[in-house]
């Protein structure tokens, strides 16, 4: 609405943090539009004194309270009469500085404690004391609603505390308590990477995280011990090169740096104190690919049993939620969704966490939900009120709608919750009459509220997951009256609709069919946002007056374009096409081509009437690299075949009918894809009556076989072979007795193309003599 429009402007062009004076002026939403003025009037003073001009009403817009509160002013202009005191208290409010407060505080390790609480991003680590010790480092995160304290030495058995005092003054004291004993050890690393710098790992008393540091400084000797060269040595040899040698064992638990795929190692964890020795039994990891390349766990969704995605991590005491959708990326920002997680609570009396990611709630309070998937982890704070979710809040993408008589206008209502999450099943009704005050009143239009998918599976509209529905304005008479949104007598929103019967229209504005949609298009059309429809709305004062019937296309230069009615072109067809909307009287549909930005532009006997930017995306999955099987020879004193697919990491899934698919594919494992993360499959393809392996993207009938023109097709691979020996399909070669020469496999992105370089080329030598 124009308070947030009014925010992100001056969040645009007034980045300073303190500004020396702010001018206050009424929005129109006070009495009427006609208030306006006094910001019109003021513009220039402010442009020239370089201050910002804030638009109110009855009350200051949530987004205009956040950005203020991030910026300082001395001084406070009202311009005009009768603006709303509660908007200037406000205003003033957020100038005052909230206190930091800690909640809660946990055990890291020995020396680094973890607080919870709010805005303590406000304090330092001045602000934190304890008795015989001192702070080495405090770091909170963005939010203020986390902060990490090193200390510089070891914390005491027993009951340790903290005390912290707020940005204003107030202190208090906060305990945790610590334990040197150790009693047990447990190796703990199932998986690990077929490559790079990794490490075993384990932990004490059941489960306890403590590190080889803290282990000697209670201490304790850390040995990690296995019948196997699986660990890294600092042993150089003449040539420097300090992978030449393997241990059997560590005292850091660091690995080699390569290992085989899918190969299983075993390894124990030994702590010594003097005499005594404590030992975790044997474990067994597994070498995988799934790990690879990928850092950091970026996202994960919280759904309600309702289907709700929530934003705030809050729970109300009763509900259960599951986390799921666990997306990790790499140094490139590739992504990949993760399975096999495991999920620990650091407070179960408070929401406790099965093993499918389900969250269940206990006791009104916080804890600390711990996502684990091989090396990586990500730790969420969660949070259980007492408090049922009620619709708290709702947002309109038009807060006045202005039609003409028996003409239809749309609104998008986006209702939200009080802990801010999307609030699903609010009804407002299903036909309301929107009438004139007054005796006698005339009702001027009428609101139909619609669910956003278009079906009625209740009465009337229901916000969906999303907290969204539609409401459709359908003028009457002519007049001026309001559409009041409630939560019981409460009221949300207000929407102001205007209805004239006389006018014409004599501005055009180009407007998305669909209000949910963006204007951000993809051109993997996996995603849904491959098209885009448009209107061509007449308008006449703000008036919605039709919808242009009759639009051509016309995408030829614009000097033998008509020369009389609308028709509408793309500033680039390469990456934006337009065309009419099937079955759409003057809709337009934009496709997206390529990656870019493009311009649709409508015109009026040659002269532009309105344009409108679309951004266009690829996230088309795309190869980066391959971690292929290191066969550089073969050696051998007979016949053999050799067939390309011994070169990739490969598992073949048989058909099933519980869980799906019912179809055998053959899934291709070790690489890296830029743009959408998919399942990628090793198949075959036959042109020009020549078969070649490819790899793809199964989209089509999902049958696991490669589908020409529906499945996606992500490289072709070629074989050449140097010694006389046949090629049996571009796949498989049949080497007889007493040969010498090369393989040479060719991997090309796309369709084969030898005119092409290929984008990774592999040569294997040959001596079948021996």
């Amino acid at each position: 609405d124009r308070h947030e429009t009014n925010a992100q402007v001056i969040k645009e062009f007034y980045t300073q943090k303190e500004l020396d004076n702010i001018y206050v002026a009424k929005s129109g939403y006070v009495k009427n539009n006609e208030e306006l003025v006094d910001a019109l009037t003021v513009g220039v003073l402010a442009a020239k004194n370089d201050d910002p001009v804030l638009i109110v009403g009855n009350n200051l817009g949530d987004t205009q309270e956040s950005l203020l509160k991030d910026k300082k002013f001395t001084k406070i202009t009202q311009v005009g009469n009768g603006i709303p005191a509660a908007s200037i208290q406000d205003i003033k409010d957020t100038q005052k500085d909230p206190e930091a407060k800690v909640t809660g505080v946990t055990l890291v390790d020995y020396k680094t404690v973890k607080v919870t609480g709010s805005e303590l991003g406000r304090i330092t680590a001045s602000n934190i004391t304890m008795s015989g010790n001192t702070v080495a480092s405090y770091t909170a995160n963005t939010a203020g609603t986390e902060a990490t304290i090193v200390f510089n030495s070891a914390f005491k058995d027993g009951t340790n505390t903290i005390t912290v005092k707020s940005n204003l003054g107030t202190s208090t004291n906060h305990t945790f308590t610590y334990a040197s004993a150790i009693s047990s050890v447990e190796a703990t690393t199932t998986k690990v990477k077929t490559s790079g710098i990794q490490y075993v790992e384990f932990t004490v008393n059941g489960g306890q995280k403590r590190s080889i540091e803290e282990l000697k400084a209670l201490g304790w000797t850390v040995k990690f011990n296995s019948s196997e060269s699986i660990f890294y040595s600092d042993r150089s040899t003449a040539s420097g090169n300090k992978d030449a040698y393997t241990d059997t064992t560590s005292t850091t638990g660091k690995l080699k740096t390569t290992f085989k795929n899918n190969n299983v190692h075993t390894y124990e964890v030994i702590l010594t104190k003097g005499t005594e020795t404590i030992k975790s039994g044997l474990k067994a990891f597994e070498v995988t690919n799934d790990l690879n390349n990928y850092n950091s766990i970026k996202s994960v969704d919280i759904t309600l049993g309702n289907g709700v995605e929530i934003v705030s991590n809050t729970l109300v005491k009763g509900e259960t939620a599951t986390i799921g959708n666990i997306v990790a990326v790499d140094k490139d920002k590739n992504e990949i969704t993760l399975s096999g997680s495991t999920f620990t609570s650091s407070n179960p009396a408070v929401m406790s966490i099965n093993s499918a990611g389900q969250l269940t709630t206990n006791s009104i309070g916080s804890t600390e939900i711990t996502i684990k998937n091989g090396n990586l982890t990500k730790s969420i704070t969660m949070y259980v009120k007492a408090g049922a979710r009620k619709a708290s809040s709702v947002a309109v993408d038009k807060s006045s709608v202005k039609i003409m008589n028996s003409k239809t206008d749309e609104v998008l209502v986006t209702v939200k919750d009080q802990y801010g999450d999307p609030f699903k099943g609010k009804s407002f009704g299903s036909i309301v009459a929107i009438s004139t005050t007054g005796t006698p009143s005339t009702q001027i239009a009428t609101a139909t509220f619609q669910n956003i998918n278009g079906s009625t599976p209740e009465t009337g509209g229901i916000s969906d997951v999303e907290g969204k529905l539609k409401i459709s304005i359908t003028g009457n008479n002519k007049g001026t009256s309001t559409l009041q949104l409630k939560e019981g007598t409460n009221v949300l929103s207000t929407i102001r609709v205007e209805v004239s019967d006389t006018l014409t229209a004599n501005s055009w504005i180009l407007t998305k069919v669909d209000a949910t949609k963006d204007l951000i298009l993809d051109v993997y059309d996996e995603k849904s946002d491959k098209t885009l429809d448009l209107i061509l709305n007449g308008y006449n004062g703000g008036y919605l007056i039709d919808k242009e019937s009759s639009v051509s296309i016309y995408n030829t230069p614009d000097t033998t374009a008509p020369t009389t009615g609308f028709w509408v072109k793309s500033s680039d067809e390469s990456i934006a096409g337009v065309t009419a909307t099937s079955g759409n009287t003057g809709g337009i549909t934009v496709t997206a081509k390529k990656a870019g930005k493009a311009t649709i532009q409508a015109y009026k006997d040659k002269k532009l009437i309105s344009s409108i930017s679309i951004t266009v995306n690829d996230t088309t999955p795309v190869i980066t690299s391959i971690d292929m099987k290191d066969i550089t020879n073969i050696t051998t004193s007979g016949t053999i075949t050799f067939d390309v697919e011994s070169l990739f990491n490969t598992t073949v899934v048989k058909a099933s009918t519980s869980p799906a698919p019912t179809y055998d594919r053959t899934i291709v494992e070790g690489l890296i894809l830029s743009g959408t993360t998919e399942e990628v499959l090793l198949g075959s393809f036959t042109e020009n009556n020549i078969t070649r392996p490819v790899l793809f993207v199964d989209r089509g009938t999902k049958n696991g076989v490669y589908d020409d023109g529906t499945d996606l097709l992500l490289a072709s691979i070629g074989m050449i072979v140097d010694f006389g020996d046949i090629v049996i399909d571009n796949k498989t070669v049949s080497i007889s007795n007493n040969k010498t020469g090369n393989i040479i496999v060719t991997i090309h992105k796309g369709k084969y193309n030898a005119s092409e370089n290929p984008f990774i080329a592999k040569a294997i030598t040959v001596n079948s003599t021996i």
